[in-house]
């Protein structure tokens, strides 16, 4: 990962702003934590870098 980024959910293609609660939400469908609200530090299996 460039600049010596961390695989978590801040730096996943799948961390989508949620403008209305401004918020952060995983929209991975094969994510077991698919719609959930999700951590920046936070990270899963199905991470996929941005």
């Amino acid at each position: 990962m460039a600049n010596g980024e961390k695989q978590c959910c801040g730096t996943c293609k799948y961390h989508y702003h949620e403008h209305i609660d401004d918020g952060w939400v995983c929209v991975n469908d094969e994510s077991d934590y698919c719609t959930d609200w999700t951590d920046y530090d936070f990270c899963c299996s199905d991470y996929e870098e941005k």
